[in-house]
């Protein structure tokens, strides 16, 4: 079993690389293997949604690591992904980096363990966690939790190892994360191995091998009411006659005329406040 953990900070040794060696010190403890990825000072390419990763499954853009950070993932267990906190979310190349690599092959994380940790020196930090844990709801990925929200605060590494709450909720992240892992592990030994990814219902990531099988996306149509539609015999109303909402919209078609008045005269109050 292994874990990737990602650093979403441009500091290879900072406060974020600080919490996830904790986690990654626990994994090992409990004998899971863990692995922390950099994803380093310079630029990542935002996704421009070009679709060329359809049949590959990869991203067009090359000159980073998410390529090659997506073969690690078919092979990793479970993931880790941290961000530093700037004006409130998280790291802009931590976002840019999920969504390629989720949009190129969200298949590779579906039904794989994951957490989100944030780093700050003082707020921000829920903001940050939600905004990246979108990606792991998306993706069927069971969500690992801790004892307190996944956050340590402190404006240098010295400083988040100071943080003992901070620190004791990446220990225990740790842990829970390697015991998930080794239900997983057991259930599959006993017959119940992880799911293959669902397909879902309308738009699929571009590049996931569900596309093929999914139905073509129909966008819904608007419905027309009518009076007989309301007084047909829906789930909703009664066997010998309509309910309430089905009366409300049979008035409402039938005096049409009283609605229309009421409108005429809601504008024309407008017009009169109007200078």
């Amino acid at each position: 079993m292994k874990v990737l953990l990602f650093n979403g900070s441009p500091r290879a040794n900072g406060c974020t690389f600080t919490a996830l060696s904790e986690i990654a010190r626990v994994l090992e403890e409990e004998g899971v293997g863990a692995e922390i990825l950099q994803i380093g000072a310079r630029p990542v390419q935002d996704c421009i949604a070009c679709g060329g990763c359809a049949e590959t499954g990869r991203c067009v853009f090359s000159d980073d690591a998410v390529n090659a950070w997506l073969e690690m993932a078919e092979g990793a267990d479970g993931f880790v992904f941290g961000t530093p906190v700037y004006y409130a979310h998280p790291s802009g190349r931590l976002l840019s980096a999920m969504d390629r690599m989720f949009y190129a092959n969200g298949a590779v994380f579906a039904h794989k363990p994951a957490a989100v940790i944030a780093s700050a020196r003082r707020a921000g930090t829920t903001a940050a966690l939600d905004a990246v844990a979108k990606h792991l709801g998306i993706s069927e990925m069971p969500v690992v939790t801790s004892t307190y929200w996944n956050m340590v605060h402190g404006n240098s590494p010295a400083e988040v190892k100071k943080d003992l709450e901070g620190m004791q909720t990446m220990r225990n992240l740790g842990r829970n994360m390697a015991w998930l892992l080794k239900c997983i592990e057991a259930g599959s030994g006993r017959g119940y191995p992880r799911r293959s990814p669902s397909i879902p219902i309308g738009p699929t990531s571009s590049a996931e091998p569900l596309r093929a099988a999914a139905r073509p996306y129909d966008p819904p149509r608007p419905i027309h009411l009518t009076v007989a539609h309301a007084r047909a015999p829906y789930p909703l109303q009664k066997k010998n006659g309509v309910t309430g909402i089905g009366r409300a919209v049979s008035w409402l078609y039938e005096n049409h005329a009283i609605v229309a008045w009421f409108k005429r005269g809601y504008a024309d109050e407008v017009d009169k406040r109007t200078p």
